[in-house]
C-alpha cells in the first residue's frame, strides 16, 4: 500500500490516478505516493501541451490578468517565462498595441458580458508589442464559463495569416506585370500592322 499523507485515504488516491491516466495515458508515473503530486502531475502536463499549441494562445480572468499563455504568445508579447506575465494586464506590461489598450480590455469586457464569442477580429485586439509591422493576425476571443453558465474569463487565439496575405499580395504583383506586359505586346503589334499598312496603301493608291 502507498504511505498516506494526511487526510489522505487510498480512496482518493486511487481517483487521482484513474484521473491522470485518463490525461496523460501510459505516461503517467508509476511511483507517484500522493495526491498533491498526480494534480502537479495534470497540471504539469496540460501546460506543456498549451504551451507547445500553433497559434498564439493566452486567457486572462475577468479583471483582464493573464492567466496562462502558450510558447508562440509569450515570444510576440516579448517575454522570457510564463512567470512573467501572469497575473498582469496589457497596461502592466505596457504593450504598444496596434491599437489602443482601453480599445482592446472594452473589446475583452463586451465579450465576457455578452457570453459571446467573436471570431475573426483584426489585429487590433491582440496585443502583440514583438511583431513586425506587416505581420497580420485574425483574432478569435471566447468567454471562459463554468458549469453555472458563471464567466470565469477570456481565452483568445490569433491565427497569423502573414505568409498567406504575403503571397496574396506576391500574385497581385504577378498580375500586374503580366497586364503590362500584355498591353505592351499589344501596343507593338497595333504598332507594326499601322507601319506595315501604310505603305501598302500607298502602293495600291
Amino acid at each position: 500500500m502507498n504511505e498516506l499523507t494526511l487526510g489522505e485515504t487510498e480512496t482518493d488516491i486511487e481517483h487521482m490516478r484513474r484521473l491522470c491516466r485518463r490525461v496523460m495515458g501510459n505516461a503517467t508515473p508509476t511511483d507517484v505516493q500522493s495526491v498533491t503530486q498526480y494534480a502537479e502531475l495534470i497540471v504539469n502536463y496540460y501546460n506543456t501541451l498549451i504551451a507547445q499549441l500553433p497559434g498564439n494562445i493566452f486567457w486572462k480572468d475577468t479583471a483582464g490578468a493573464y492567466l496562462g499563455a502558450n510558447h508562440i504568445a509569450l515570444q510576440q508579447l516579448n517575454l522570457s517565462d510564463l512567470g512573467s506575465l501572469l497575473g498582469k494586464t496589457d497596461n502592466d506590461l505596457k504593450l504598444n498595441t496596434s491599437g489602443s489598450i482601453k480599445q482592446t480590455e472594452h473589446s475583452d469586457q463586451l465579450i465576457m458580458a455578452s457570453k459571446m464569442a467573436r471570431f475573426n477580429m483584426p489585429n487590433d485586439t491582440l496585443p502583440l508589442p514583438n511583431t513586425p509591422s506587416n505581420q497580420h493576425h485574425l483574432v478569435s476571443k471566447v468567454p471562459l464559463l463554468d458549469e453555472k453558465n458563471n464567466v470565469l474569463g477570456l481565452l483568445a487565439y490569433g491565427n497569423d495569416l502573414s505568409r498567406q496575405v504575403e503571397l496574396e499580395q506576391q500574385l497581385k504583383e504577378m498580375k500586374k506585370i503580366e497586364q503590362t506586359v500584355s498591353q505592351a505586346k499589344t501596343d507593338f503589334i497595333a504598332s507594326i500592322s499601322h507601319d506595315l499598312k501604310t505603305p501598302l496603301v500607298a502602293l495600291s493608291g
